[in-house]
């Protein structure tokens, strides 16, 4: 079974925790929930270096730059520009190389790229 982990962007900086974590430094997850700021699960792949990748993370792939995002209609983990990920996908051809967050500059135009749904 996948394990269910998550991380936030708060006040500059990327915090993890799990489901059964309430407090981690001095702030909690109800901070990040009330003031709306972006919860990103982890999808339980990791890349061609071991690293772990999450929904907001930029993975670079046969030499582009791409999101990683959950995609509602199909109810699985996509790249923008592709189809389905899969776990041997990111193991072989994938290296995460930053995050929307603190470099978007890495995404085409510094924007998020056209995701569907």
């Amino acid at each position: 079974m996948r394990e269910l982990r998550f991380r936030a962007w708060h006040n500059n900086r990327m915090c993890y925790f799990d489901l059964f974590t309430t407090e981690w430094d001095s702030m909690s997850i109800k901070d990040v929930i009330i003031n709306g700021e972006p919860i990103m699960q982890y999808t339980g792949l990791k890349d061609a270096n071991g690293v772990e990748i999450y929904e907001g993370d930029i993975v670079e792939r046969s030499g582009r730059n791409l999101e990683v995002y959950w995609h509602n209609f199909t109810a699985c983990w996509r790249t923008t520009g592709h189809t389905g990920i899969t776990k041997s996908d990111m193991a072989l051809m994938c290296k995460v190389i930053g995050n929307v967050y603190e470099h978007k500059e890495l995404l085409e135009g510094g924007k998020e790229c056209q995701k569907t749904s």
